[in-house]
């Protein structure tokens, strides 16, 4: 949910408060570095091309342990097509690329003139924690084992990726900002950003 939203990867929407726009982005520079402009593009082509070769992250076409090294199967020019002018034209989003994005590496790098130690953890525990689950969500929402396709993972998964498991959802519905459906009523990431991210809960 964080990320979705906080690269309009798709026009999702909900508008976020000051505090929500910082969480997403830090959020967003702990799932692995990447700058916002590079997930838009990536998750625009996985919705374009699921489980095609175009699809950067498809099971069928990436091993679990490239996923988890976070390298995409995708062409760079392919990649580049999916930004549009409209996205440039977006300040706020132009400003968090040029901008706020080097701000929590600035933060990283004090962080460990303070207390390496505790720096070097607090990465580790992070920087692992977020790749494992978004490359174990990105194979297995794909592929159950037997076949490829976007799926609802189990319900204890849903609940420990806070809602991300329930990925046919998201590609039923992409434009949606909650996940949950008749099948699957509870999001538990839904309850968080209507709680801690949206400005104007509807």
């Amino acid at each position: 949910h964080v990320t979705g939203v906080q690269t309009c990867a798709l026009p999702i929407c909900f508008t976020p408060h000051l505090f929500g726009k910082w969480l997403m982005l830090f959020s967003t520079s702990l799932q692995g570095g990447y700058r916002p402009l590079f997930q838009i593009a990536a998750h625009r082509l996985h919705h374009k091309f699921p489980d095609m070769p175009e699809d950067p992250h498809s099971p069928k076409h990436r091993s679990l342990f490239m996923t988890w090294l976070g390298q995409f199967n995708v062409d760079p020019n392919l990649l580049a097509k999916q930004i549009t002018l409209k996205d440039f034209r977006n300040k706020e989003l132009s400003f968090i690329q040029k901008y706020y994005y080097h701000i929590f590496f600035t933060f990283y790098g004090i962080f460990f003139l303070i207390d390496v130690k505790t720096a070097l953890l607090f990465l580790a525990w992070t920087y692992t924690y977020m790749s494992g689950i978004t490359a174990l969500i990105s194979y297995y929402s794909h592929y159950d084992g037997k076949h490829y396709g976007a799926r609802n993972m189990p319900r204890l998964w849903c609940t420990f990726s806070a809602g991300e498991g329930l990925h046919l959802n998201h590609h039923n519905n992409p434009r949606s900002w909650t996940f949950a459906s008749e099948d699957y009523p509870v999001d538990p990431g839904a309850r968080f950003t209507r709680r801690f991210l949206m400005k104007h809960p509807n």
